[in-house]
């Protein structure tokens, strides 16, 4: 340490004189790009060293992003994220309720699946899990308090917390429901805690910082014990003072003398002392270059969590997923027909030679409804609007890509002649399926469905170099891979022979067929997840929520679009239709109003969706049996052609379990 420097910036050391916000509990010097800096801060014992110039924005070893993650190490005070500075400080003393927001989930935190049809997935210890929601169940509590106080927050702020809690709800609903690899599992531990510290400080930035640090209350006698914040704003550095908010002043510094007063010098505190600032081997990408003060680096670090937490693009190309090839997945979804008008899209229609009829799978028109006795019953406004769609190419603005589906279409599965070992073979790997689509993979095309579903799991046949041989084990390959996200994963098929096909608790014979009635929800919930992700997918291809910065924005639309179901992404058998499959039209509405919200946002929309979601939840009555049931007509009608538009075959839509005359 310089003792010159020292000398001359204790100078005018007073320990008997209040210190003021540009004072100097402590101070420290560091030099950069051959400038000298001066650090001080009025309300803290230690200087941590604050990184000046472009920072790359990366995952480290941890997991976590080093000195840019804002939960881990301050961070320079940015004009639009106040409440960062307010980020809850790992606390020195072992605390058993709050440890968990820095704990690194290890092996001993890892319980392997024994029923998993991939190598290496587990889930959370219950113990561990246990912590998760009583700390989630703690914070929403306030949350509750803040939502519904009186006078109310601003919308603004409203907003951002109802963002932040979704971004959270759905980071401990995927630890609660899905299984992972070891690695994919500490990723959603570091989310959850993340998006639990960033809400708990943004509540108390509303309710006890922002008002002192305007200065409308009486300044803060304490400091709180939070990550604090960098700034090289003298105004910036009193209002946080006074709020009782840790800060460090940071200022160009030419060795003169200062006025202010400094009480100690102490040895500054490097991030790799306190944090793993150690790059993976190898590195991971960086995901942003930030400059000083820029949110440019913590607006990637969220878009990144969203996108695992949110899943909401499965759909929509993606380049980074793992994606073998396989013979029959290049074939296009668009075919043109001659049966027709030559202006006529046909996607169901093959064109040209016909091949050998063995190899010909069953062909269909997926306008229309499922010819079968299992098939769930069609809502009337869904169906016509399904058949009424303009499938002429020139409405089709998509790419050739787009003819993935998140589920099995349910058309598929019932083929009379393979029904029994379609359904065999979904049951067996729908539980390890839900697990991989809620991740954000891009899923099979309508061809590997066939495929996978078409495969006898529990008799595999032998290894076999012929082209169909060599398709079936790169779709379980493929299959592999996107359940785990492990390029080297590979299927346990000894674990086939213990699960057996089980549908709601009750367990069947290897090809043996469900009860008409169970097939029939087996079907509907074909139908209901589709549906929910497809919508999802539509809107961030129409609103570009895959590219939003701001995490109100895409949480926003998630929220938006989660409140069109009763359980949105976890449909659920019922003793009777729920939500838009309601038989009432009454009961229907509320969640009518809802998609309308939704579809607002999308150009060309029908003008009665403005208008309905105009109407307060109490008025709803006086909608009408009529309207509501053009206003659903609409609405399907809107909803079937944007999706064509935009992915070149036919949506799934909503279906019923039980026949609208029972």
């Amino acid at each position: 340490m310089n003792q010159e420097y020292s000398r001359t910036l204790l100078q005018n050391r007073d320990p008997s004189k209040p210190l003021d916000a540009l004072d100097g509990r402590v101070a420290a010097w560091m030099e950069v790009n051959q400038k000298l800096y001066l650090i001080t801060s009025p309300n803290e014992h230690f200087i941590p060293l604050p990184e000046l110039g472009e920072q790359e924005v990366r995952m480290r070893q941890d997991l976590r992003y080093g000195a840019s993650d804002p939960t881990l190490w301050p961070q320079h005070l940015m004009s639009d994220q106040g409440h960062l500075p307010l980020i809850r400080r790992k606390p020195s003393s072992h605390d058993a309720l709050f440890s968990i927001l820095w704990w690194d989930a290890t092996v001993e935190d890892f319980v392997v699946s024994e029923r998993g049809l991939v190598r290496g997935l587990g889930e959370l210890s219950p113990a561990r899990m246990l912590n998760v929601l009583q700390l989630k169940r703690r914070l929403d509590e306030k949350v509750s308090s803040y939502l519904n106080a009186n006078p109310p927050y601003s919308t603004f702020s409203l907003s951002v917390v109802r963002a932040i809690q979704t971004h959270m709800h759905h980071s401990v609903t995927r630890l609660n429901t899905l299984k992972f690899t070891l690695r994919d599992l500490r990723l959603s531990v570091t989310d959850f805690q993340r998006s639990y510290l960033e809400l708990e400080a943004y509540i108390l930035y509303m309710t006890q910082v922002r008002s002192r640090s305007a200065g409308w209350e009486t300044p803060a006698t304490n400091t709180f014990s939070t990550v604090g914040a960098y700034t090289m704003d003298p105004a910036a550095v009193q209002r946080l003072f006074i709020a009782g908010v840790p800060v460090w002043l940071v200022r160009e510094w030419d060795g003169a003398p200062v006025k202010s007063n400094i009480l100690s010098i102490v040895q500054p505190i490097a991030p790799r002392d306190l944090i793993c600032v150690a790059d993976a081997s190898p590195p991971f990408p960086t995901i942003a270059t930030s400059t000083y003060s820029s949110s440019q680096g913590y607006h990637a670090i969220i878009r990144n969590s969203i996108n695992r937490c949110l899943a909401s693009n499965s759909l929509l190309p993606n380049t980074s997923a793992p994606n073998p090839s396989t013979a029959s997945s290049s074939t296009s979804t668009l075919h043109n027909s001659s049966s027709h008008s030559v202006q006529r899209f046909h996607p169901y229609k093959d064109q040209g030679k016909t091949r050998a009829k063995k190899s010909t799978p069953d062909v269909r028109n997926k306008f229309l409804p499922l010819d079968s006795p299992y098939a769930p019953y069609p809502i009337p406004a869904w169906e016509q609007a399904l058949k009424a769609v303009n499938s002429d190419l020139s409405m089709f603005h998509g790419h050739a890509s787009s003819g993935h589906y998140n589920f099995p279409d349910p058309g598929m599965v019932a083929s009379p002649r393979k029904i029994a070992t379609h359904l065999t073979t979904w049951l067996q790997i729908r539980e390890d399926w839900i697990t991989a689509i809620n991740k954000g993979i891009t899923p099979f095309k309508a061809p590997e469905w066939r495929v996978l579903l078409g495969l006898d799991l529990n008799t595999p046949p032998p290894h076999s170099n012929t082209l169909s041989g060599k398709t079936r084990t790169e779709v379980l390959k493929k299959f592999a891979v996107l359940v785990s996200g492990d390029p080297s994963a590979e299927i346990d098929l000894s674990s086939i022979s213990r699960r057996l096909p089980q549908w709601n608790r009750t367990t069947f014979a290897h090809h043996e067929l469900p009860p008409a009635h169970d097939i029939r929800c087996i079907l509907w919930e074909l139908y209901e997840y589709n549906f929910h992700y497809e919508l999802l997918a539509l809107d961030t291809r129409i609103c570009g929520n895959e590219r939003a910065v701001d995490r109100t924005d895409a949480c926003g639309r998630f929220e938006l679009i989660s409140r069109c179901f009763v359980r949105f992404q976890a449909p659920q058998i019922e003793e009777k239709d729920q939500g838009l499959a309601e038989h009432d039209e009454q009961e229907r509405l509320p969640f009518l109003q809802r998609l309308a919200e939704v579809l607002t946002a999308w150009p060309g929309h029908p003008p009665c969706a403005d208008h309905v979601v105009q109407l307060r939840p109490n008025h709803l009555h006086q909608y009408g049996r009529e309207r509501t049931r053009l206003l659903e007509r609409e609405l399907a009608s809107f909803y079937c052609q944007q999706f064509f538009n935009h992915f070149g075959r036919a949506a799934m839509i909503p279906h019923r379990i039980y026949s609208p005359s029972t």
